[in-house]
């Protein structure tokens, strides 16, 4: 599955679950084993934990993978970070099947996601939901350093919820672009168009109203009213950068294009499907490329030396679990909570 990581300790292997892992896990769930998940579930209810389990990753950039042992490529679990609305803030949560407790193996696996959460997601904490009685999850919690949050919000009254801190002073790991972007592949961009200056706006997902309240004060006429406008599960904003608009290998429109142009390229490019994304190549050019050999090509500028010490954003993806990934002038990839502006 493209964009979904694999991660590796020394005897585990982190990896993408795939349709023949569904036969062990919907018998983990309709086991007694699940009592502490609100089972044992029967195999539908089980295709849509599956299933949900996998669209996370699309969803909010992180999602469960299968832990499989490196020694003999047997996956013994899942360990996962979930979200949505049956969750008040992401969790990170594990199962093992029945065999394979007491060798550390839980642990293992979960401090690695919650590391690489940490480390490549930018995330400051996350907290996970242990039922009372199972003191074998609760256990593990403790050895990842959780730690009781009795102000915590929970779904479930009687749940213990544990709570992890990004580590101080930790730094955030190289995002990838591919995985930044793996939610967007197969959606269709809609209200493509030219904003402020030479910037372009591209949503996907889901529409939502946004509302901006006035700023009575402000140096723009505009912003003294307040706005509402339609915007994405993801929100793109190509920023300070060149971008070209190419239709079966020819351009079509770019940045300093005249309005018509690019009046008719956004049109084009509007409603069309994302395929995939190529690149950055050596010049950084970063292409994204749609149905009917429609392509989207942003290029660094030659400088960005009028931008100061901290240098200037080329895109930005707004994401709907409220961060939103940077790419920088420095050739670095940044992810940080933000509100969304233009």
């Amino acid at each position: 599955m493209s964009g979904i990581p694999t991660l590796e300790t020394t005897r585990l292997r982190l990896r993408p679950p795939v349709i023949a892992d569904f036969l062990d896990y919907a018998a983990f769930l309709a086991s007694d084993r699940a009592v502490h998940m609100g089972g044992p579930y029967d195999e539908r209810a089980a295709w849509g934990l599956f299933g949900h389990d996998i669209a996370c990753w699309h969803l909010f950039g992180h999602g469960a993978l299968m832990i499989e042992r490196k020694a003999d490529c047997v996956c013994i679990g899942q360990v996962g970070i979930n979200a949505g609305p049956l969750f008040p803030e992401r969790e990170l949560g594990w199962l093992l099947y029945a065999g394979y407790e007491g060798r550390g193996y839980a642990t293992e696996a979960a401090a690695t996601l919650r590391d690489w959460a940490f480390g490549t997601l930018g995330l400051e904490t996350l907290v996970s939901y242990v039922d009372q009685a199972n003191s074998a999850s609760a256990a593990v919690a403790r050895r990842l350093g959780g730690a009781e949050d009795l102000a915590a919000v929970r779904g479930d009254p009687v749940d213990i919820v544990y709570r992890y801190a990004r580590p101080a002073g930790s730094r955030q790991q190289p995002l990838d672009i591919e995985q930044a972007f793996a939610p967007l592949i197969g959606l269709p961009a809609w209200q493509v168009r030219r904003g402020h200056a030479n910037y372009l706006t591209l949503e996907f997902g889901e529409p939502h109203l946004r509302t901006r309240e006035a700023f009575p004060d402000a140096r723009v006429p505009i912003m003294r009213r307040r706005q509402v406008s339609t915007m994405g599960d993801y929100h793109f904003w190509v920023h300070c950068c060149h971008w070209t608009i190419f239709e079966h290998g020819v351009a079509i429109a770019h940045e300093e294009a005249e309005d018509n142009k690019i009046d008719g390229a956004t049109k084009r490019l509007d409603s069309q499907t994302l395929m995939s994304l190529a690149g950055p190549d050596g010049a950084g050019t970063l292409r994204f490329v749609f149905e009917h050999n429609l392509i989207l090509e942003l290029r660094p500028y030659a400088s960005y030396a009028d931008f100061g010490e901290e240098g200037a954003e080329l895109w930005m993806l707004f994401r709907p679990d409220g961060q939103v990934v940077s790419s920088m002038s420095d050739g670095s990839l940044t992810i940080e909570s933000a509100k969304r502006s233009e």
